[in-house]
């Protein structure tokens, strides 16, 4: 019995098989996750070092040759780039197609910590980064703000970022372009040399000085208290009085402590007033579409309230 027959004679089998295929199709029509890319990445691994307030001679020489020495040996390494500047070193290893990048991943780590030693003690931290297309922002927009740069800081981090990361389907939330407030030590070089004073030596009392250490633990009563000293700086004062040449001099003699924002080295405009960034990344299996409608509908209340009313664009 041919096909075309067997329809014929069995007119419901073949209505029941029709329909069972059409709600399949249709529940998983609506099951089926919807991407704005599909999912790929490149045989590459970038790594990045920071190191601010040095030279580019400096990075290059105490951060990126070790890092490229120790690197270049890595099977399937097609080429390897580097550039070093002031503040960062950055290393670009692309591998040959068809490589396990996440194998790579963690020897590339590895070669890392057996090097670590060869960095500056001051390096804090060595981010190794794979791109992929799910690192694409499911949603980006500006903050425009005209006031306070306290106000705008705690609108964002404590309002803001929190109501965007609650949604679900949101992985992450990035806030580019927004200062924060630092510790900055404004120090008189022609003082530092009046006095005998070595900038390297400087560098290392503010460091000592600012530890917690742990003193042990005494029993009493049958009780056990943990000792532990604690020494870290708690305001700008504490660093201004910070005492050097053995307590002769204070490092408020020699330079000006302060609690403000940087040196502004990039600007970012809406409408001619200064705006911050927030890009929005969704996690992996979330779907593209829900999440995007969420967060807008989310950033529409978000715009009601006082805080932030009318700086959403």
């Amino acid at each position: 019995m041919n096909l075309s027959k067997f329809s014929v004679l069995r007119p419901i089998s073949v209505l029941m098989v029709t329909m069972s295929v059409l709600v399949l199709g249709f529940l998983s029509l609506q099951r089926l996750p919807l991407k704005h890319m599909p999912e790929f990445s490149t045989a590459t691994l970038v790594v990045n070092v920071d190191y601010p307030s040095s030279s580019p001679e400096e990075v290059e020489r105490n951060i990126t040759r070790p890092l490229e020495e120790v690197l270049s040996t890595l099977d399937n390494l097609e080429s390897i780039s580097s550039t070093s500047s002031g503040s960062r070193a950055n290393l670009r290893l692309e591998f040959q197609h068809g490589t396990d990048m996440d194998l790579m991943f963690l020897e590339i780590r590895d070669r890392i910590d057996q090097v670590r030693n060869r960095l500056p003690t001051d390096v804090e931290r060595v981010a190794i980064r794979r791109w992929h297309t799910s690192d694409q922002p499911v949603l980006r927009f500006s903050v425009a703000w005209s006031g306070d740069q306290d106000e705008l800081y705690r609108a964002v981090e404590d309002v803001l970022r929190p109501r965007l990361e609650r949604i679900d389907g949101v992985a992450n939330v990035e806030v580019r372009g927004m200062d924060t407030k630092q510790i900055i030590i404004d120090i008189d070089q022609g003082l530092l040399q009046a006095y005998g004073i070595d900038l390297f030596n400087l560098n290392q009392a503010l460091r000592n000085n600012n530890v917690n250490v742990a003193g042990g633990y005494i029993m009493d009563g049958g009780k056990k208290y943990s000792l532990r000293s604690v020494g870290e700086f708690q305001s700008p004062d504490d660093i201004a009085n910070l005492p050097l040449k053995g307590g002769l001099l204070r490092l408020a003699d020699v330079g000006q402590v302060q609690y403000a924002y940087p040196e502004k080295t990039s600007f970012s405009r809406l409408n001619s007033i200064d705006a911050v960034n927030i890009d929005v990344y969704k996690a992996s299996t979330a779907n593209v579409v829900t999440v995007a409608r969420l967060l807008k509908e989310e950033l529409e209340m978000v715009q009601q309230l006082p805080q932030l009313e009318g700086s959403l664009s």
